[in-house]
């Protein structure tokens, strides 16, 4: 009988079952959460059943699942990297005569693949050698006996070709060739694929950050702190694999990476700068949670476009990415990785003891108001500015997404936008709160928000809320973006034009077409938009906001009144 995976959140059942630790990594998640799209229990049943059913069989799948032949290469040319291989694979073959290297070097491979262990055979030790091989890469077990004698080939080839280059250094050693002097060579452009000398990977990566920035070819330019973020996979690379010269990078050393990616601990750059080797060491005897397949994703999506802007550049000849062209299992987007705020959500919520003792002018009082009745983005409310982004146009109240002066600007182009304030936030007290700021000469509408390292004003708040919901009972599907969720959810079910919707929220249209939009839709019908979201709960039951400004300079008249008052005492 299936066990009950069945769980009730808001309104309606979600199917949730975890996934197998063993395949976690091959899955690239750790658990499978589905809204099963219905509040009656009897059907819901029914479509858990065939979700179980489903995942029954994409386990079976990920169990039985055959590493590429590219994985395997990296595996077993990381394993024979390691120094105690090195280290032995020198020590037996530097202490060959030249007649044991031209009689007896077809044994050289398993002379060391077996290490003569008690009890065990021949074929048990290369077994062990060459799961030892696949595990020592990151990928989990356990591996079907195919694998098993695919990988302990390859590491048979490898070997073999050690021994051959050996035998070239004792007898032809007129056949290897010198490497060239940097003096010899030719430019770039005159030179054959071949030929080519390239700069080494760290080179030209600050440059490329810079490009980044200001945009190049037909990309669109991105604010510095996701250049930052790009430039983070370049470091990692040359950390992991080393700062070769970027021509010599081959699919092989793109898969390792893949591989060391997958190793590294989830919090590595949160923290104190570490090497990302000594990373993967203190994780490996810590047992701390690694990077998911989204992380690794990113970081390869990274390396395959500053190979692009490298080439671009002239610093490549043109040619496949060797980081293009790899799985990253489990990574599809969907619109439904979030759920909405349903009315029960939203009643726990702004019921709860947290939210009801914050203060009326707080940020955890007004950001999920905002961010419900608007569908503005989180870090889109913290950088609000009383004096340049809260203003009327045409006598409406607006909200004004616009580039600062600190570096920050919208997502998307389409994100410049206007949004008129909804009355409830009006009733409510909002332009109030607006005031008693611009009175206090706070350049914020929220002045405890501080940035991060990378000019984020929303990360501390964000984590906040976080650990709010979290306590509140909710999955990992409702989160602060799941305000946005609503708004537009609410707004699709209305004969509004999608368009209008999308100049709304800063959405980027069919072919582009949203930010041509929000230049030339009028705010009288932005208005109209807007007002026509109506919360899935009724607020009414929070009580207006009540701003009564205190000066905070005293006249004389207060002053001797404090005086006179402290006398009496």
């Amino acid at each position: 009988m299936m066990p009950n995976y069945l769980y009730r959140d808001g309104d309606g059942f979600h199917f949730r079952r975890r996934v197998p630790e063993r395949i976690q990594q091959r899955i690239g998640q750790k658990e499978i959460y589905r809204s099963l799209k219905t509040n009656v229990r009897k059907e819901a049943r029914r479509r858990a059943a065939a979700l179980f059913l489903m995942t029954e069989r994409v386990f079976a799948l990920a169990d039985n699942m055959t590493l590429s032949d590219e994985d395997i290469r990296a595996s077993a040319r990381h394993w024979l990297s390691k120094p105690v291989w090195q280290r032995n694979i020198a020590a037996v073959l530097d202490g060959m005569t030249p007649a044991e290297l031209r009689y007896e070097s077809d044994d050289f491979p398993y002379r060391l693949l077996i290490k003569g262990h008690e009890g065990w055979t021949a074929e048990q030790e290369c077994d062990h050698e060459a799961y030892a091989a696949l595990s020592s890469a990151g990928f989990p077990g356990p591996f079907d006996n195919e694998t098993i004698a695919r990988t302990l080939e390859v590491l048979v080839s490898m070997l073999t070709e050690r021994v051959e280059r050996r035998i070239q250094e004792v007898f032809r050693p007129e056949e290897i060739e010198a490497p060239p002097s940097p003096t010899d060579h030719e430019p770039l452009a005159n030179q054959s694929p071949g030929q080519v000398t390239t700069p080494e990977v760290l080179t030209h990566a600050a440059e490329w950050q810079d490009a980044l920035v200001v945009g190049w070819g037909d990309w669109k330019a991105i604010i510095a702190h996701s250049a930052r973020q790009y430039g983070v996979a370049v470091r990692l690379f040359a950390e992991l694999i080393g700062n070769k010269p970027v021509g010599a990078v081959s699919r092989e050393d793109a898969a390792l990476f893949r591989v060391q990616l997958l190793r590294l601990p989830s919090s590595h750059g949160k923290g104190r700068p570490l090497h990302a080797l000594k990373a993967i060491e203190q994780a490996d005897k810590t047992g701390a949670e690694r990077a998911t397949m989204k992380t690794v994703k990113r970081h390869m999506t990274a390396m395959n476009r500053y190979w692009a802007w490298l080439t671009h550049q002239g610093h490549l000849p043109h040619g496949e990415s060797p980081f293009s062209g790899h799985a990253f299992p489990g990574t599809k987007s969907s619109s439904r990785d979030r759920d909405d705020w349903s009315a029960e959500g939203l009643e726990r919520l702004f019921k709860s003891g947290d939210y009801r003792t914050a203060t009326t002018d707080s940020a955890l009082h007004w950001l999920p108001l905002i961010s419900l009745h608007s569908g503005m983005r989180l870090e889109e409310i913290c950088r609000l500015r009383p004096d340049h982004d809260i203003s009327s146009l045409n006598g409406i109240p607006c909200f004004i997404i616009q580039p600062h002066p600190d570096g920050w600007d919208p997502k998307t182009e389409a994100g410049e936008r206007r949004i008129p304030i909804h009355s409830w936030l009006i009733n409510h007290g909002l332009l109030e709160l607006v005031e008693k700021r611009r009175k206090q000469g706070s350049t914020r509408l929220f002045p405890g928000m501080l940035p991060n390292r990378d000019n984020k004003l929303s990360a501390e708040f964000s984590r906040e809320f976080s650990r709010l919901k979290t306590g509140l009972g909710f999955g990992r599907k409702v989160v602060f973006h799941s305000f946005r969720h609503t708004f537009k959810t609410v707004l699709e079910s209305s004969d509004y034009l999608e368009r209008h919707i999308n100049a709304v929220m800063g959405q980027e249209g069919v072919r582009g077409e949203g930010a041509t939009y929000v230049k030339r839709v009028l705010v009288s019908k932005l208005k109209e938009v807007v007002e026509g979201f109506e919360s899935p709960l009724s607020l009414d039951f929070l009580p207006k906001a009540d701003f009564k400004f205190v000066n905070n300079n005293p006249t004389q008249k207060q002053l001797g009144r404090r005086r006179r008052n402290t006398v009496r005492q």
